[in-house]
């Protein structure tokens, strides 16, 4: 086989042989010849790309009704069981709904928690015995953060109304603020103490961060995180080595753009260090964050985008035990991870993380060619601590339509489960799908 290239060598090389002696031109020939060999050999030295470093597990199944109204999916991953929390809106209510699975099989009945308007993003925890999860819901019109638990059999030990009372209490509940908005809670599990996060708006366009600590059915009195003044727009709550850190960016002092973190203490509640991680000139435009930790350092990632039309990069940056090496971390981009950009209809939630040994396995939702609707689906990734891939992507097909809200969580054996909705609220009702991927 002939390269373009070694043809036009051959081409320009016999042109330039005329009007020379015969044995000149065949000289150019055989030059021609042993640059063509040169060439075929260099692109044969050129090694294949790797293979993927994750297969599929349990290929992705539909597991919430077809008109359940499926949204904002969270999983938590139990000894042997996978728990999946979902917003179910069957138009006139809405409900946190619960299901178990057991190798990838339903295990149980559905579980239906809440008064009925519950609202996402939902939150999902395994504290050693059942799965903790927190969602939205209003209380006299007013949103409010509720909680609830589940154990490994399905009971129900917690409804939405056991914590919801204490924790919409705290230091902005004073005269005069009487709609007064908790939403966006995250929970954790820390030990015996569960650990709730959420954004409270004080002022017209003020979004601070409290957290809280649960021992028991005893809530403490809510920590401030960030300034009343401030406008946090994501945050995620991680346990990192013996305690837990809140990650969170926004718009802080007025003005500033940041990517921030907070290592906290639970006994008591309290802000042990507050980070500058990163200072971005363009705040993402969908501001969306995880965290996950990576040995004994804590990895942040988050999506960032400088043109509203542009596909997205994953953005990193790696925080060590004692903190940050300088006074702002280099963040990078994560390799090959591009995140999904439809033209209206970008979900909430593009990515998800789960560590890994001596690295983290990465989930995101993509789109190629969007306006000519090219193919969309799921790309799952393994990547070691520096953000460099480890293998190829693996693409998981999904007709064509977007892997809304995807979320990740580690199993056993490797095997991660992920989840997500299909379906473009209004006009589509959406529904939820789980499946898992092999990353030994």
């Amino acid at each position: 086989m002939v390269t373009r290239r070694g043809l036009c060598i051959v081409l320009a090389l016999c042109a330039c042989s005329k009007g020379r002696p015969s044995h000149d031109g065949i000289d150019d020939v055989a030059a021609a010849l042993r640059e063509l060999e040169r060439i075929s050999a260099a692109v044969h030295d050129v090694p294949p790309p790797p293979p993927p470093a994750c297969r599929e597990g349990h290929p992705a199944q539909a597991v919430s009704p077809q008109d359940a109204g499926a949204a904002s999916p969270s999983l938590a991953w139990g000894p042997g069981v996978v728990g999946l929390a979902y917003i179910r809106d069957e138009g006139r209510r809405s409900v946190l709904a619960f299901q178990r699975f057991v190798e990838g099989r339903p295990h149980g009945p559905i579980v239906d928690l809440g008064d009925g308007a519950a609202r996402d993003p939902t939150s999902a925890a395994w504290d050693g015995t059942s799965f903790v999860f927190s969602w939205g819901e209003p209380k006299d019109l007013v949103p409010e953060v509720y909680v609830g638990m589940v154990d490994a059999a399905g009971e129900v030990h917690w409804d939405a109304s056991r914590l919801t009372e204490t924790v919409q209490t705290g230091p902005w509940r004073t005269t005069g603020r009487t709609a007064v908005e908790s939403k966006d809670a995250r929970v954790a599990a820390l030990g015996p103490a569960l650990l709730l996060t959420w954004r409270t708006r004080t002022f017209p366009e003020a979004h601070p961060l409290y957290f809280a600590a649960v021992h028991g059915l005893q809530v403490s009195p809510p920590v401030p995180i960030s300034a009343e003044t401030d406008v946090v727009l994501d945050h995620q709550i991680v346990t990192w080595g013996d305690g837990a850190a809140i990650a969170y960016l926004g718009r802080f002092a007025k003005t500033q753009r940041q990517v921030r973190l907070a290592r906290v203490g639970v006994s008591p509640p309290a802000v042990l260090d507050d980070w500058l991680v990163s200072d971005p000139s363009h705040i993402p435009d969908s501001f969306e964050l995880a965290a996950v930790p990576v040995d004994q350092d804590l990895v942040l990632l988050w999506r960032g985008r400088t043109e509203f039309n542009s596909t997205s990069n994953i953005a990193f940056a790696r925080i060590g035990p004692q903190g940050l090496a300088g006074p702002v971390a280099d963040s990078t981009v994560v390799e090959r991870a591009l995140a999904s950009n439809p033209e209206v209809n970008q979900p909430r939630r593009s990515f998800a993380v789960a560590p890994s040994p001596h690295g983290f396995v990465l989930a995101w939702s993509y789109q190629d060619d969007p306006d000519r609707g090219g193919e969309s689906g799921l790309r799952v990734a393994r990547y070691h601590a520096d953000g460099s891939l480890d293998g190829s992507p693996l693409p998981l097909p999904i007709e064509k339509h977007i892997a809304r809200d995807p979320t990740l969580a580690r199993g056993a054996g490797g095997e991660f489960w992920y989840a997500y909705a299909v379906g473009d609220p209004p006009t589509e009702r959406g529904r939820m799908y789980l499946g898992s991927v092999i990353c030994e």
